[in-house]
């Protein structure tokens, strides 16, 4: 008797299956949620990166006990933004979609995607003053760290929620996709955020960030004024490519 419960692949099965989700890419929603989950977790690493190598040398001198205690800070901000990413989403979407006779509409999360677009980039900015030497404050760094992770559960959840509910039989695929880009986005920051530090300084070096990560947020504008025609080119586009 065969054996039904072992999968059988072809010689070139395995992989047409790990590249499946890829083409997703091509989705504006899916690209734009993918890069602005990325460059906030790429805020997360250039911080753990640099103030470990800040910190621990002199004329700070922070042993290792402090340096690891310092991101509880994040932790803190995450539990403060998960409601506005959570809660006040679904409460919101619940909302619209009693006002519009029981029709979902996924866009009506977006509106408090506004909060995270004001604190994370600010929170950026707050960090990258903080620590030059000359205006050296650990506790304004740690005020900024908490501000980029209420950013990060507030606005992520929202904006990856919105493009699950918009193809909500592509989950899958979506969710390897975000996944992927995100921490690949991390892998290379990793790479360049301590010479990006030594040639350019942490008011530069987290600038930039925050004019990535607010052209990521502008993005948000026309698939909440324009959904409908962006969803329909959308689906449009995964009918043509057969994804």
């Amino acid at each position: 008797m065969a054996d039904i419960t072992r999968p059988k692949y072809t010689r070139f099965g395995v992989l047409p299956l790990l590249l499946a989700p890829f083409p997703f890419l091509l989705i504006p929603d899916v690209f734009l949620v993918s890069i602005l989950f990325g460059l906030t977790i790429a805020g997360f690493i250039i911080y753990s990166i640099i103030f470990a190598s800040v910190l621990a040398p002199p004329p700070h001198l922070w042993n290792a006990q402090n340096i690891g205690l310092l991101p509880v800070s994040s932790l803190i901000g995450m539990i403060i933004g998960l409601p506005i990413g959570a809660l006040f989403a679904d409460m919101l979407s619940q909302r619209q979609t009693k006002l519009a006779n029981g029709e979902n509409n996924p866009r009506s999360r977006l509106p408090l995607i506004i909060l995270g677009f004001l604190i994370s980039p600010t929170g950026l900015v707050i960090s990258g003053y903080c620590l030059r030497p000359e205006h050296f404050s650990w506790i304004g760094f740690a005020v900024g760290l908490a501000m980029l992770g209420s950013g990060l559960t507030s606005s992520s959840n929202i904006v990856t929620t919105y493009c699950v509910d918009s193809f909500r039989t592509k989950a899958g695929h979506i969710g390897v996709v975000i996944n992927v880009v995100k921490n690949s986005i991390g892998f290379g920051v990793s790479y360049a955020a301590i010479p990006w530090y030594t040639k350019q300084g942490p008011v530069s070096q987290f600038g930039t960030m925050v004019g990535l990560l607010w052209a990521s947020y502008l993005r948000v504008i026309p698939l909440y004024f324009y959904y409908k025609q962006v969803t329909m080119f959308s689906e449009r586009l995964i009918a043509k490519l057969g994804i």
